[in-house]
């Protein structure tokens, strides 16, 4: 996605920091002459509504820390985000759809040593991974893996979406004794979005593969 910076704006610049023996680097996309950190995403609606908010929010509060580290001081942080698969008759079904084809989401920065606290943690999980037989490696959170979990549906014959999704089946029982009308409860099965749809390396990942060998059994 093209920028229009000005003269006295830095594009696309490559830092790179020492942190507890491994090299971090990272390109940031814009900051501008007024200190503004850009970072300019094409993506998808579903990333944007499941989890990829809060990441983009972490990726430009550590850019920003490469920049205090090398000296340039950050005012405020943006992500200019274009939807790809952006669609009208979405956005009119769902309350958590963007409201237009894109949409800019701005983050206060963080303190810098607070931001290094959170690369050093990051760092330190992946140094004591790289010791570890495949097998043993750390699942991904359930927040990482944009998991949905299973719920229950109260359903009315003829009618397509449901009257109420509830969070367990004895809840859902508990529903249907003080409803009136006939309903029945739908099982929801959840599941682990970013695994199915959005990870590069499910394939390799034994919790991935078997996310999507299940997928293919359906």
């Amino acid at each position: 996605m093209e920028s229009n910076a000005s003269p006295n704006s830095l594009t696309e610049e490559r830092l790179v920091v020492d942190v507890l023996g491994w090299k971090l680097s990272g390109k940031p996309d814009l900051l501008d002459n007024e200190g503004v950190l850009w970072d300019f995403k094409l993506t998808s609606v579903w990333a944007y509504i499941l989890g990829g908010r809060t990441e983009w929010g972490q990726q430009l509060q550590i850019y920003g820390w490469l920049y205090y580290k090398h000296g340039f001081d950050v005012k405020m942080m943006k992500n200019l985000l274009v939807f790809r698969d952006y669609s009208q008759v979405e956005k009119s079904r769902m309350k958590d759809y963007p409201d237009a084809e894109a949409e800019v989401l701005e983050y206060d920065p963080m303190k810098a040593l607070e931001v290094q606290g959170l690369v050093e943690e990051r760092i330190r999980l992946h140094q004591a991974a790289e010791k570890l037989p495949d097998d043993k490696l750390p699942p991904c959170t359930a927040a990482d893996k944009w998991e949905k979990p299973t719920t229950w549906a109260i359903m009315k014959p003829g009618r397509k979406s449901a009257v109420r999704v509830l969070e367990s089946e004895s809840l859902a029982q508990e529903y249907l004794k003080d409803a009136q009308g006939p309903f029945e409860i739908a099982r929801r099965p959840g599941q682990c979005i970013r695994c199915l749809r959005y990870c590069k390396v499910a394939k390799w990942c034994d919790f991935g593969r078997s996310v999507l060998e299940a997928k293919q059994d359906d």
